[in-house]
C-alpha cells in the first residue's frame, strides 16, 4: 500500500511540474536560406553558410537561463519560407531576428541594414533596431532602419527584426564577414542586443 501511495504521490508531482508554465523567454534566429537556395554569393562564399556559422555562435555564446535561443535551421538544409514561418509562430518567441548578407552591383556599398515590421508591433520591432544598432561593431557602417513587409517580417507573431550583415559584393565588409573575428564580434554585439 505504501509503495502504491509513494508512486501515486511522484506521479501527482510530475503531472502537476508539467503544467507550470514556462518562465523561459525563446529568441528565434531565422537562418536564411539553406540547401539548394544559396542566397547572395560571391566567389565561393555563400550567404546560407556565413549566416549559419554567424547563428551558431549566438547560440554558443548564451549561457543564460532566462532565455533560450533557438535556430530555425542548424545545418545546411532548405526550409520554405512558409515552413520557417510556422516554425517560428509554433516557437511563441518574445522577439524574432532573421538574418541575411546583401549583395549588390557596386562594389562600393557597404555596411548594415535593419528592416522591421510595419504593423503593430512596429513599435517593439524599432526599439529591437535600436538595441541592435547600438551594440554592433562599428567595423560595419550603418546604413539605414527601414519598414518593410518581407514574408517573414509580415506573417511573424512576435516583434521581429531582419537584419542585413553587411555586403559580400564590398571587399571590407566581405573580409570582415569571412573572418572568425568579425564572425564573433558580429555574434557578440547580437548576443549583447538580445539580453
Amino acid at each position: 500500500m505504501k509503495k502504491i501511495l509513494s508512486i501515486a504521490c511522484i506521479t501527482l508531482l510530475f503531472l502537476s511540474l508539467s503544467f507550470v508554465p514556462k518562465t523561459k523567454k525563446v529568441v528565434v534566429l531565422d537562418v536564411s536560406h539553406g540547401g539548394t537556395d544559396k542566397g547572395t554569393r560571391q566567389g565561393d562564399f555563400f550567404e546560407k553558410d556565413i549566416v549559419l556559422s554567424i547563428a551558431n555562435k549566438i547560440k554558443d555564446l548564451n549561457k543564460d537561463k532566462k532565455f533560450e535561443i533557438v535556430l530555425s535551421r542548424e545545418s545546411d538544409h532548405l526550409i520554405t519560407l512558409t515552413d520557417r514561418v510556422d516554425f517560428i509562430n509554433s516557437q511563441n518567441p518574445s522577439i524574432l531576428l532573421s538574418l541575411h548578407i546583401n549583395n549588390t552591383k557596386s562594389s562600393r556599398v557597404n555596411g548594415y541594414d535593419i528592416h522591421v515590421k510595419e504593423n503593430f508591433l512596429t513599435e517593439e520591432s524599432l526599439l529591437i533596431a535600436a538595441v541592435l544598432e547600438s551594440q554592433f561593431p562599428a567595423e560595419i557602417r550603418k546604413r539605414k532602419v527601414s519598414m518593410e513587409r518581407f514574408f517573414i517580417l509580415k506573417n511573424s507573431n512576435c516583434p521581429p527584426a531582419l537584419l542585413e550583415l553587411g555586403y559580400l559584393s564590398n571587399a571590407k565588409d566581405r573580409a570582415y564577414l569571412l573572418s572568425e573575428k568579425g564572425q564573433w564580434k558580429i555574434a557578440q554585439a547580437i548576443y549583447k542586443a538580445v539580453k
